[in-house]
C-alpha cells in the first residue's frame, strides 16, 4: 500500500475511514435507542425511568 500511494493518500484515507466510523457508531445509537424505548413500551415502563 505504500509502495503505490503518495502520503497525501494516507490522510484521506484516515478521514474516509474515520467518517464512516462516526456514521456507523450515529446509526448504532439511534437504532439501540429505538430498541430501548420499544422496549419500555412493551413492558408498560414508559415515563417511569425517563
Amino acid at each position: 500500500m505504500t509502495t503505490n500511494m503518495e502520503l497525501v493518500d494516507h490522510s484521506w484515507i484516515g478521514g474516509i475511514v474515520a467518517v464512516l466510523a462516526a456514521v456507523l457508531a450515529l446509526i448504532n445509537y439511534r437504532l439501540d435507542r429505538g430498541a430501548r424505548s420499544a422496549s419500555k413500551e412493551n413492558h408498560g415502563l414508559r415515563g417511569h425511568y425517563e
